[in-house]
């Protein structure tokens, strides 16, 4: 799922959201999908589609994250590690994300390619 949430979290009004499945997912994964994003995005999307299918391609390091969803034609990202005061990744803790009961945190990393 791609989208933009907008500047402001608390009016549950974000601007729009495309999801995205590979080929291979079922039609109940599907529904079962959407029910998740419902319950962890309990918003009113000012626009929201459910995208062509694509095959997406993850690789995750220690310095850099970059993602596509049917060969880069669909969307990519690329993200780039951010310097800390250590090697280590910034991690940002003990934030609430919409619905979500609990996290591990969320590594922050700036994007060098969203399209």
């Amino acid at each position: 799922m791609a989208g933009d949430l907008g500047g402001d979290f608390s009016h549950d009004q974000p601007d729009w959201g495309v999801l995205n499945f590979e080929p291979l997912v079922t039609k109940d994964q599907r529904d079962a999908i959407r029910t998740i994003l419902a319950y962890l995005y309990p918003v009113k999307w000012n626009s929201f589609m459910v995208g062509r299918d694509g095959t997406i391609v993850w690789r995750s390091g220690h310095d850099r994250t970059e993602a596509r969803l049917d060969g880069g034609r669909i969307a990519e990202l690329a993200l780039k590690r951010m310097e800390g005061m250590t090697a280590e990744p910034i991690v940002i803790r003990n934030l609430k994300y919409d619905a979500a009961p609990r996290n591990d945190g969320f590594i922050l990393m700036p994007n060098e390619v969203e399209a």
